[in-house]
């Protein structure tokens, strides 16, 4: 069943959450990792585009490639085609059960898309079998994901420890919810994940912040707009929750038994 994200989060929570995300370090340091992009015309498809902020980007840092938005939520492709018109193609179409032909693309990226999914090993075995021979597949995650890579033993300690309280904390919270806890998302690892769908030539690059208020080339009043936006979608959801305590548990519940 398609897992409806809009069912979860606003597009406008979106667009406030990711306000200042990726400043323009960030943004170089995607232009030389993916600079294989930089190909006139080259077929790249984007796994999970949402309401079309790395899309965004994938079209600002790369102008020429031929991009396709695999999306499932009709909430979101009608705001990617508002976004983005004729600038773009989409398919309205699952990762797991996609039904593009394989060696279509010569790229194919997902943002923060893999760890939401309850079966990534399929999702990836179907990112691989799209992409051409010789092609790219490339996956932005959170970097706790990604601690295995880590050539320190204590950082990677560390990271188990911290992984450990969250994956702790969760099923406590899921059981006051009385949400079924059975499947924890965090059990396994993305070079785990590789190695089972025959991925090869793998590098890994990541940094650890990517999102700062402090930092002095934002304008003062670009920020003062994004707290007060903020500021607004937060007291709008507690007015909403107010008149309805159990809303937010409800509405959570609802979505879990839907996929």
């Amino acid at each position: 069943m398609t897992q409806k994200w809009s069912y979860l989060q606003s597009i406008d929570e979106i667009t406030v959450g990711r306000y200042f995300e990726y400043d323009l370090d960030a943004l170089n340091l995607f232009r030389k990792w993916l600079k294989f992009m930089t190909v006139p015309e080259i077929k790249v498809l984007e796994i999970g585009s949402g309401s079309g902020f790395f899309t965004n980007i994938l079209l600002t840092l790369f102008p020429e490639i031929e991009l396709t938005c695999l999306e499932p939520d009709e909430v979101f492709v009608e705001k990617l085609k508002e976004r983005f018109g004729k600038k773009i193609n989409i398919i309205v179409d699952e990762v797991e059960t996609m039904r593009i032909k394989k060696n279509t693309f010569d790229v194919v990226i997902s943002h923060i898309v893999i760890h939401n999914l309850t079966e990534p090993v399929v999702a990836l075995e179907q990112m691989k079998r799209v992409v051409k021979i010789n092609g790219r597949v490339v996956v932005i995650e959170p970097l706790p994901a990604s601690r295995n890579y880590y050539p320190s033993e204590e950082v990677t300690d560390a990271f188990d420890f911290l992984n450990k309280a969250r994956i702790h904390k969760c099923i406590q919270r899921a059981k006051s919810m009385t949400i079924e806890a059975s499947v924890n998302p965090w059990k396994n690892c993305y070079p785990r994940f590789y190695k089972e769908v025959d991925l090869t030539n793998i590098n890994n690059y990541g940094w650890t912040s990517v999102f700062t208020l402090s930092d002095g080339r934002y304008d003062y009043h670009e920020k003062k707009k994004w707290l007060k936006m903020r500021t607004q979608l937060m007291e709008n959801s507690k007015r909403a929750n107010s008149k309805n305590p159990l809303r937010s548990r409800r509405k959570e519940r609802e979505y879990r038994s839907r996929v």
